[in-house]
């Protein structure tokens, strides 16, 4: 074996070392290049998946608080119709007040004109006639 390792002259073997070294170096950095490619696509997912779960989170948000705004206007329209619905309650029962007091006294001038006696001669019909007449009149005047 000597002779054979003597027949290849010095600057051959290490041309050839240095050739294996190179190739090994180059299998390595393959392999590390192929792990790092893994690596970048793995972060690249998961940034990804972030980004989507972020956008998921994000539009949820968003729409908690469109509904909680649309609440909110439901609710102070809810509060306004009360508040309008009371007001014209008590609009109603203000006007039922006076409309009780206009009955009560137009039942009161009809109490006194069906008091009123005509004399004996004098038609009713003509009396009680002029009488309304009369109270016509008198309304008419204020």
């Amino acid at each position: 074996m000597t002779t054979f390792l003597r027949l290849v002259p010095g600057w051959m073997w290490l041309t050839l070392a240095v050739l294996a070294a190179i190739g090994i170096q180059e299998y390595r950095i393959h392999g590390l290049q192929v792990d790092l490619q893994d690596m970048i696509d793995d972060r690249d997912k998961q940034k990804k998946r972030g980004d989507d779960e972020g956008l998921k989170a994000a539009q949820c948000l968003l729409s908690n608080q469109n509904k909680d705004g649309l609440i909110d206007k439901n609710n102070e329209w809810i509060r306004n119709h009360e508040e309008l619905t009371k007001a014209r309650l008590e609009e109603a029962d203000k006007r039922l007040a006076e409309a009780e007091e206009e009955r009560r006294k137009a039942e009161g001038r009809m109490q006194k004109i069906l008091s009123e006696r005509p004399p004996q001669n004098v038609d009713k019909c003509t009396a009680a006639s002029a009488a309304f007449e009369a109270q016509l009149r008198e309304e008419r005047a204020q």
